[in-house]
């Protein structure tokens, strides 16, 4: 992946954060999207995966609100993972009509290693950036969006 070029960036764009917000955002997505291809997986798969480790038994339709892809298209991403042994579907008990997702150990350890993947892909991007500026950069992203900050672990970022 190259890294964004100073020298394209137009001054008059270049002064507006959501410009370079949506740049850096360009660069991480890329960046990503090649690391979860090598393990054979889409950035809606990790975060299907992510989202059935982290909550142990969610019923498609939360994950669903979770990832932002309408039901239909979920349903298909659960189904092939489902197909790869990386989750299993089944029917709620109180509800028949809910289907509930649970990571497989092949799911959890394959979550383990694209969450890694993910990480690296993030830290790697913003090259331009000394290890401390990246832990800094996570923390502030984590603080705009609204995540806890107990969900932020400075420690797994690494010099690149």
């Amino acid at each position: 992946m190259s890294p964004i070029e100073v020298s394209s960036l137009p001054p008059a764009l270049a002064r507006h954060a959501p410009y370079l917000a949506f740049r850096l955002a360009a660069a991480v997505r890329r960046a990503v999207d090649k690391e979860l291809r090598e393990l054979g997986l889409t950035w809606a798969d990790f975060m299907v995966l992510a989202i059935t480790n982290a909550l142990d038994g969610p019923s498609q339709e939360a994950i669903s609100d979770r990832v932002g892809v309408d039901r239909g298209s979920l349903s298909r991403l659960v189904r092939d993972l489902e197909y790869e042994g990386l989750i299993q579907r089944h029917r709620g008990r109180t509800d028949g009509r809910r289907v509930l997702c649970l990571a497989t150990p092949a799911g959890t350890a394959m979550t383990a290693e694209a969450a890694e993947a993910v990480d690296e892909a993030f830290h790697r991007a913003p090259r331009r950036l000394h290890a401390k500026e990246r832990v800094r950069l996570h923390v502030l992203l984590a603080r705009a969006v609204g995540a806890p900050d107990r969900a932020i672990d400075r420690h797994r970022v690494k010099p690149v």
